[in-house]
């Protein structure tokens, strides 16, 4: 891995505000990532580095950010040898970041001008605080819709509502390194940012605002648009065990009857009792999908194989 800036940050605390990392990932986002970069330079929260990490880009990506590195010290960048993926990628930023308090930036998006400020004033004692995003096109004009569209928010300790579900973006959280170091590595099989959600709603909490914080580009390369399809049996079964490692309590004890349900879900006795489990719990387990009765019920049906 190549460091194109070795410079230690030092500004742990300056004029009383402490260091706030932000850990970037890119990877041939050459199309819009100067304007992301100025959004990030521009914050009105200072005390700030800028942790780049390049996932081996063939466009370019990296002297876009050596020339914007030019105008903003604070930036650090490390290029990867070859192309590792995303929660490789983040999960090297992060932990390159020298800051107590960490937040992450996708390299298409644009920030508002008082989004770090607004989350620093807002996280309190929680471990992590997200917040709504208004959805862009590739033009940048606003698609009418965002986050809370489709999620409602939660607080709080909450864990049970991500175990099928994650309404927390990457680009949105911003989180105490603190809370960091005491989880476990992304795993493979999940998306970092849900990964993150359900971590801090389980041995911590959570928080949000409800401001729409950053325009969150939706385009045919975005990640927001792969499809994730259709969870398998064992694909679920995976996912709820690795939820399981960091739960007690009564979510580890939910967990761990989910986890049997989906085990003994191989004849049409187990999936008639697995749908029964399913929608007994439905109001935890689909509460942050805005969804139908309709549309819960196919989603019980779905994961139950009917």
């Amino acid at each position: 891995m190549e460091n194109s800036n070795r410079n230690t940050c030092d500004r742990q605390i300056l004029n009383g505000k402490p260091l706030v990392s932000v850990a970037l990932c890119t990877y041939n986002g050459a199309k819009y990532l100067k304007d992301q970069l100025t959004t990030i330079s521009n914050q009105t929260y200072t005390n700030l580095e800028i942790v780049i990490v390049d996932d081996h880009s063939s466009d370019e990506t990296v002297s876009i950010i050596k020339s914007h590195m030019e105008n903003d010290t604070r930036i650090k960048l490390w290029i990867n040898d070859s192309n590792v993926g995303v929660n490789k990628s983040f999960k090297i930023a992060i932990d390159e970041c020298q800051g107590d308090f960490i937040a992450i930036a996708d390299q298409d998006d644009l920030w508002a001008q008082e989004k770090i400020k607004i989350q620093m004033d807002l996280i309190g004692d929680s471990s992590l605080i997200y917040h709504d995003s208004l959805y862009i096109d590739e033009n940048g004009i606003a698609l009418g819709k965002s986050t809370t569209t489709h999620h409602r928010f939660v607080r709080g300790k909450c864990g049970i509502n991500f175990l099928f579900f994650n309404c927390i973006s990457g680009h949105t959280c911003l989180f105490r390194k603190k809370f960091y170091q005491q989880i476990p590595l992304f795993p493979n099989g999940i998306y970092y940012d849900w990964w993150l959600a359900f971590c801090a709603s389980s041995i911590g909490k959570l928080d949000f605002s409800l401001q729409q914080l950053v325009q969150h580009r939706i385009h045919q390369k975005s990640v927001t648009r792969i499809d994730k399809g259709k969870y398998s049996r064992i694909d679920r079964i995976q996912q709820l065990n690795m939820f399981n490692q960091i739960s007690s309590g009564q979510l580890k004890y939910r967990i761990n009857q989910a986890i049997l349900y989906y085990q003994n879900s191989i004849n049409f006795q187990g999936r008639v009792r697995l749908a029964l489990f399913l929608f007994k719990n439905i109001a935890d387990f689909t509460y942050i999908r805005k969804f139908s009765w309709f549309s819960k019920i196919k989603w019980v049906f779905r994961e139950t194989g009917f």
